[in-house]
């Protein structure tokens, strides 16, 4: 029985011929070429993943920021719709609404019939005191007629 040599694929066994030995060295070196293609390809393989995990990386970092500042600037825009919504709110509450507006006129246009009716009214009681002081100044023109007549009578003139 041979000895189990060193080589896993046995190319130092002595029961093996020059020819089968030399092809079994080249398959050697062609295996241990393949594999140091493998770890070659390996590394490279494990560089481009680390590289494109790095680029990922960064790009979620710019996504975040990007998604921070248009929350921000969603806010902001919100902030300024929000103040405007709450200046219109204290403006409407200083507006007077319909009912009570319909109010306001009805009351005015009350004050303005009974204003027109008492001027109406003052009117005619001028009216009646311009006759009055007409009669009564027409009355006292005749009684002063009177009187000088009578004075120009009994003085004989």
């Amino acid at each position: 029985m041979t000895q189990p040599s060193q080589d896993p694929i046995g190319a130092a066994d002595p029961n093996i011929d020059a020819d089968t030995a030399s092809a079994i060295a080249r398959l050697t070196e062609q295996i241990a070429g393949v594999r140091e293609s493998i770890a070659a390809l390996d590394r490279l393989l494990t560089s481009r993943i680390n590289a494109q995990a790095d680029k990922v990386g960064l790009a979620l970092t710019a996504s975040d920021k990007a998604v921070l500042k248009a929350e921000t600037a969603n806010e902001k825009r919100f902030d300024s719709v929000n103040e405007f919504r709450a200046t219109l709110s204290d403006q409407s509450k200083t507006f007077v609404d319909r009912r009570e507006h319909s109010a306001e006129i009805a009351a005015i246009d009350e004050r303005a019939r009974r204003t027109d009716e008492a001027l109406k009214t003052m009117l005619v009681w001028q009216g009646n005191i311009t006759g009055r002081l007409a009669i009564l100044g027409a009355a006292f023109a005749v009684l002063m007629t009177v009187v000088v007549f009578a004075a120009n009578y009994i003085t004989g003139r």
